[in-house]
């Protein structure tokens, strides 16, 4: 039984060898190197340590260049008066022109406020790695638990395929008496309610290992693919995670880290901007009345001591996280669509069980209406026997209550509106 469940576990985390066994601490160690809450926990912290080093930067000179290019649209003209009130005009002739300033800035005053923000950024990236390491601790508590939930279902699967064989031999042995006159047709379907109650408790157990490998498989980081269940009567035969709103919104995320990316990479362009300006100088006759021009302008920052790369590369780390989320998401989207649709499959062989029950007890207050006209039983008998096949009656319909439950809850968990 172990093997079966090693080899299982062996295929979840991806070992070298197929024959080889996986044991609580490799299946640990699987976890913590791919599970997606620890490789973002991880992310968070490569993140907080690029903001570090950005923020660091600001202490260090920064380099601008500012440059202005323009021509009037319009003839200019400076008029100069000499001593004796004669004017003199002088035409400006319409030139392009070009002004440059560059600027090497250190900063002073303001270090005290950029070493409370490198402090600041510090206490950030030291909390992200204590959050890193509760998430390694979580997921090395779930890994154990759900290890050995793999196991304990996995005997129970086992313990129930025997309570089945038994079952069968005794349907088969009822059939052979009530052939044979020896036993009641009630008796048969006692025995016939009984084994399809077993063999349901059997399918849940199976659900039930199936589930919890799926849990396994899913921590260890491993992609849950989407698991067909046992043939369900319903109009949606396909389960499918992108219609939910969880998913939808984890690709959305992914779109905006993407776009995020690529402004923070678009900040390498130098800022070019085509200007036109409208100059009215003011208490002054020398200049013209209105100076109108048109050109271009461009700042940028050459040089930023790497600051510009190590913000880039927070961008990269946040879609990377992105990325992750949406497979994360995806992948416990498929764990519990899988789940609640063998959910459904189980309600469905409930409804059979509960209905098999319920024609038992048809049949024996049928034996027992006849019996107390022969004046052989009792009144209370007739009355158990009214009273048996009312709750299974009950049940029957509790039982389709819960199937519509849960075919509610898987639709809910495929997205269908």
């Amino acid at each position: 039984m172990r093997r079966i469940v090693a080899a299982l576990l062996l295929l979840c985390a991806g070992a070298a060898h197929a024959g080889e066994r996986l044991t609580v601490d490799e299946a640990v160690a699987a976890a913590l190197a791919h599970n997606a809450n620890v490789a973002g926990a991880r992310l968070e912290v490569e993140k907080g340590q690029t903001r570090v080093d950005a923020a660091r930067t600001k202490r260090l000179p920064s380099l601008n260049l500012d440059a202005m290019g323009g021509e009037a649209l319009s003839n200019l003209s400076i008029e100069v008066r000499d001593g004796a009130g004669d004017t003199t005009r002088v035409d400006l002739a319409r030139t392009f022109n070009l002004f440059a300033v560059v600027r090497l800035t250190q900063p002073i005053t303001q270090l005290h406020a950029i070493n409370l923000g490198v402090k600041m950024q510090e206490t950030s990236l030291a909390a992200d790695r204590e959050r890193e390491r509760a998430a390694r601790l979580a997921v090395t508590r779930e890994v154990k638990r759900a290890y050995f939930a793999v196991l304990a279902a996995e005997a129970y699967v086992g313990a129930l395929k025997d309570a089945v064989t038994a079952w069968e031999e005794v349907e088969r042995e009822m059939n052979v008496r009530v052939s044979q006159k020896a036993a009641l047709e009630a008796d048969r379907l006692d025995a016939g309610a009984r084994l399809a109650a077993t063999r349901l408790a059997a399918m849940s157990a199976q659900h039930s290992l199936a589930t919890a490998n799926d849990r396994l498989t899913y921590l260890v980081g491993r992609e849950i693919e989407p698991v067909a269940a046992e043939p369900v009567e319903m109009t949606e035969q396909t389960e499918n995670a992108s219609l939910r709103p969880d998913v939808r919104e984890a690709r959305l995320r992914v779109e905006q880290a993407r776009l995020a990316f690529r402004l923070q990479a678009a900040e390498r362009i130098p800022d070019i901007a085509l200007v036109v300006s409208n100059t009215t100088p003011v208490n002054n006759d020398v200049l013209p009345r209105n100076m109108t021009s048109a050109g271009i302008s461009m700042s940028y920052e050459p040089f930023t001591w790497g600051r510009r790369g190590r913000e880039l590369a927070e961008k990269r780390l946040a879609l990377e996280q992105a990325e992750l989320a949406l497979r994360d998401t995806e992948a416990a989207a498929n764990v519990e669509i899988a789940m609640l649709r063998r959910k459904v499959a189980e309600g469905a062989a409930q409804i059979g069980v509960r209905r098999m029950e319920t024609s038992a007890a048809r049949e024996r207050l049928r034996i027992t209406t006849v019996k107390f006209q022969q004046k052989t039983a009792r009144p209370e008998q007739l009355l158990d026997a009214e009273a048996s096949l009312t709750n299974a009656a009950a049940r029957e319909q509790e039982a389709i209550a819960a199937w519509w439950t849960a075919r509610a809850d898987y639709e809910q968990a495929i997205g269908k509106e």
